[in-house]
């Protein structure tokens, strides 16, 4: 008699991510058991070298570099110094921190106090308030902006209007607001308390934008999230789908999304078993995101 064996091989389940984040040409996601995962350009290590272990608890992915805070939420981070160098070494005893952001040249992270600290090179790297209880935070490639309890915002880096150099990405607007996302080029945007969506600064098309104006402006309706990459911005609404404009599209299965990134050139949205990137795939950063 022939006895025919049958080997089943065991299959990992894809990791089931809590948080992605966007960055230059990779992206970098946190499961739920803490692990991060980072998928794209591997240029600087910024891929395989994302730290070991569990219990990391925000990941944020840059240029070509990303950072993250731990389970004692200290800030790790990887890829490229802003001299070109791999990530050595942090600032001396930065504490623990409530959120941390990275570009390619500068690290800003927010203290239990609410207190931002930067460090690194360029605009983003010098001029951050020296004040308390700021509530968020967002850098870009050139400018960054923080946002107070009252919804009010400080920016700074270029296009701050200091130097009359317009666009003006770095001028707040005079409205309130509950979120602020700052894009890798030119512009910005806020979600106002009512849903709506403004954006300032320029559109990269090398006319100088106009502050709250430009082909940057934002959809009618209702949104309960936005973010913005180089080019592009997307706003998430509240019955899950995605609007994005500038330029980069909707995702091709639209819908169920409860969070949301921009990569310079590609965005994620997170539903609740899975992440959908899509947009600009030259390194791998849309298609090999984990299933």
């Amino acid at each position: 008699m022939l006895w025919l064996f049958t080997l089943a091989t065991a299959v990992a389940a894809p990791p089931r991510l809590v948080q992605v984040d966007g960055g230059y040409m990779h992206t970098c996601g946190i499961d739920d058991d803490g692990r991060i995962h980072c998928w794209g350009q591997d240029d600087h290590r910024a891929v395989s070298g994302a730290p070991k272990g569990k219990g990391f608890v925000e990941v944020r992915a840059g240029l070509y570099r990303s950072c993250a805070l731990d389970s004692k939420r200290m800030v790790v981070c990887w890829g490229r110094e802003p001299d070109g160098d791999e990530v050595t070494h942090m600032p001396d005893n930065p504490g623990p921190q409530q959120h941390v952001d990275t570009v390619d040249d500068a690290t800003c992270a927010i203290d239990a106090k609410g207190r931002v600290r930067c460090w690194g090179t360029g605009p983003v790297a010098q001029g951050a308030p020296e004040e308390p209880d700021l509530v968020a935070m967002s850098i870009g490639g050139n400018h960054a902006c923080v946002l107070r309890e009252d919804g009010t915002l400080y920016c700074w880096g270029h296009g701050s209007g200091t130097d009359h150099d317009p666009p003006f990405q770095a001028v707040p607007p005079p409205w309130p607001v509950v979120q602020v996302a700052v894009g890798g080029g030119y512009h910005t945007c806020g979600l106002r308390r009512d849903g709506s969506v403004g954006c300032w600064g320029g559109d990269g098309s090398g006319d100088g934008g106009n502050v709250y104006a430009g082909h940057i402006r934002a959809p009618p309706g209702t949104f309960v999230q936005v973010t913005t990459g180089h080019d592009h911005s997307c706003g998430r609404r509240l019955d899950g789908t995605v609007t994005c404009w500038g330029e980069l599209g909707d995702p091709e299965d639209n819908g169920g999304f409860i969070d949301l990134t921009s990569g310079f050139f590609h965005a994620c949205g997170l539903r609740r078993n899975t992440v959908v990137c899509w947009g600009n795939d030259q390194w791998g950063q849309v298609s090999t995101t984990p299933k």
